[in-house]
């Protein structure tokens, strides 16, 4: 039996065209590679809840959910499990928010136009082919 996981990820854009990532805590899914902020849509929320409650636990940024631009779902599939992850830019008015990480999903962030981070080698493999679609 396949199981589903239904997550999402925001993309946050500054006005230099930057985005963010996080490098994701060695004890976490992804650990010690570079992500953006999101995860799993549990029972019971919708998108725009789990991305403004990821939002809010991950980075300290109470966003406006109204605002999310939905950008494409990509879908994975890792051993016996389906992953659907559906992506969203949140572009910011003004210089880069305030970021307080949640220090048990992530050690760092950084903000950097998407052609510079596809030259990392340290990124969440799935990321690449998000980065590639929003450049």
């Amino acid at each position: 039996m396949t199981n589903i996981i239904h997550a999402v990820g925001i993309i946050f854009e500054n006005i230099q065209g930057q985005i963010l990532v996080l490098k994701r805590h060695p004890s976490q899914p992804g650990g010690n590679l570079w992500g953006l902020v999101g995860g799993q849509v549990v029972d019971g929320k919708t998108v725009p809840q789990t991305a403004q409650e990821k939002s809010l636990t991950e980075i300290g940024f109470k966003l406006d959910p109204t605002r999310l631009l939905f950008i494409n779902d990509y879908e994975w599939y890792q051993s016996d499990t389906n992953i659907v992850f559906d992506v969203y830019k949140y572009c910011l008015d003004n210089n880069s928010p305030q970021i307080t990480l949640d220090p048990i999903a992530s050690t760092e962030y950084l903000w950097d136009t998407p052609e510079n981070l596809l030259q990392k080698t340290d990124l969440i493999p799935d990321l690449y082919l998000i980065l590639q679609d929003v450049r």
